[in-house]
């Protein structure tokens, strides 16, 4: 009762001293504290996406698909900053962290309104925000105004939406005359908000949270556990208050624990979630890694990978997984397979894949995946994470990210793809070389899987496409686990 009271008389006398200044013309906050923290804010780190890609994490939740710039790294030299924000009274104009990007978008300013100048405009501009393109030309701008400040020293995102086609892109905050704003970063993010789920696909106690981020615009349509429709739960622990929940001016995140939403899940629970604008997550929980199981009795040790359905709404199984989980192991020879079925998601599936390279020690590591028209025996990996605006299974979109900034642009496969080859072409098969894998998962896992392989120092790795099929009658299951055992005899016999 006594914090309480403190705090009262402590409001009280912040809104006494604005009302004064206001009578001068001025609208101010007393306080020095550039970070001081709002009483409508949430407590930090309970609502957030826990793996965004810079591993910054604050009280706001940056999207799975934002570019950050901090403010203390764009306009310290102008402001007065702290180790999170600064405080401006002048212009700051610096360009946007991260490679250019194309799209609608949404470049989003994270401030508040230390003091300005009231004056007799009944809704004077307080700041104003512009979006400029290489030459400097203004593509977007937006003016806050008195009226469309949430209050003093409250924070909020100042949104401006732009149109570009891979500029490198610019911000400048103008407060205006007699202003003060507090500036903690800005993100860049595609206005066509995707439903994500975060932290991605992995190993989760029951305790661990979850979350899951719409556009502000959307609603949860459907959750699916492992297929079933649980949609009916979801809305129960809303209805209770046991899924926490953060509204932005852009977007929407619920925040739940593993166990409470699915209380008897199996050992690999698939969650799926539709929004109402049509778009659609998934990702996997586990309770536990993959068992490091080598079917067969004798021979080299060869993991093999393919991936979960894709697109995200399950609408057709992945060749990729089809063909790995219709191998016969009585046709391999002098192999020992361990197979496993990944996520479609940067860098988790990837990072599932040099987990299992180190703990279950494969001699050799051949991954498929879902591609065009033909097999194709992909002879090379790229240093790099680009699908414009198209996004992994659980919602996240990535353009020219590295896969690893330290590690060189491409990596060769060290799968013996003559003698692959060769043996698919005395199975039947039309297989093709190729130089492209995509900058998908696909390519991401081939990356990954080599640099471990390579880091080892004795091992092979490599990637082969397979062709697109929607459906699959039993003759096609057939020939694609077919293609496996193939490529492993193969590999055993190098």
């Amino acid at each position: 009762m006594r914090r309480s009271s403190l705090r009262l008389g402590s409001l009280s006398r912040v809104l006494l001293a604005a009302l004064a200044a206001s009578a001068a013309g001025c609208v101010d906050n007393p306080s020095d504290d550039l970070m001081s923290p709002d009483d409508d804010e949430p407590a930090a780190a309970t609502e957030l996406f826990r793996d965004f890609k810079d591993g910054k994490y604050d009280s706001a939740g940056h999207p799975l698909n934002a570019q950050v710039t901090e403010a203390e790294a764009a306009c310290g030299s102008v402001g007065r900053a702290s180790a999170t924000a600064v405080a401006l009274r002048q212009t700051c104009r610096a360009k946007l962290v991260g490679p250019a990007r194309s799209g609608a978008l949404m470049a989003s300013t994270r401030l508040r309104v230390r003091s300005y100048q009231a004056g007799t405009d009944p809704d004077p501009v307080v700041a104003t925000v512009r979006v400029l393109d290489d030459a400097g030309t203004v593509i977007g701008e937006t003016a806050l105004t008195a009226k469309r400040m949430r209050s003093i020293n409250r924070w909020q995102d100042v949104g401006v939406e732009v149109t570009n086609t891979l500029d490198q892109l610019s911000i400048e905050i103008v407060p205006a005359p007699g202003a003060e704003l507090v500036v903690d970063y800005i993100e860049l993010f595609p206005q066509a908000f995707r439903v994500a789920i975060a932290p991605g696909a992995g190993v989760y106690a029951d305790t661990d949270r979850v979350t899951i981020e719409i556009a502000k615009t959307s609603t949860i349509r459907r959750i699916e556990i492992d297929g079933v429709d649980a949609t009916a739960r979801w809305n129960a622990l809303r209805a209770a208050g046991t899924i926490k929940q953060r509204i932005t001016d852009f977007r929407t995140a619920f925040d739940v624990a593993v166990g409470e939403l699915a209380p008897s899940r199996g050992d690999a629970l698939q969650l799926r979630v539709f929004s109402s604008d049509s778009s659609v997550a998934t990702t996997e929980l586990r309770k536990q890694v993959w068992p490091c199981k080598f079917e067969g009795t004798a021979g080299k040790k060869i993991l093999v990978t393919g991936f979960q359905p894709f697109p995200a709404d399950g609408s057709h199984e992945n060749v990729s997984g089809v063909a790995v989980q219709n191998v016969r192991i009585s046709q391999l020879r002098n192999a020992m397979l361990m197979r496993v079925i990944l996520p479609v998601e940067y860098d988790r599936a990837a990072g599932m894949v040099q987990e299992l390279i180190a703990r279950c020690k494969p001699d050799a590591v051949v991954s498929f995946g879902q591609g065009g028209g033909s097999i194709e025996l992909e002879q090379t990996a790229y240093n790099l994470k680009d699908a414009s605006n198209f996004p992994d299974n659980r919602g996240l979109v990535l353009e020219g990210a590295p896969i690893d900034a330290a590690a060189p642009a491409e990596r060769a496969t060290s799968l013996p793809l003559d003698r692959i080859e060769g043996a698919l072409q005395a199975a039947g098969e039309a297989p093709r070389r190729s130089t492209d894998p995509g900058r998908y998962i696909c390519n991401n896992v081939f990356f990954a899987e080599s640099a471990a392989i390579s880091a080892r120092g004795f091992g092979q790795a490599g990637f082969i496409h397979l062709p697109y099929t929607a459906t699959f009658r039993a003759a096609d299951r057939a020939r694609f686990g077919k293609v496996v055992e193939q490529v492993v005899n193969a590999i055993a016999a190098s």
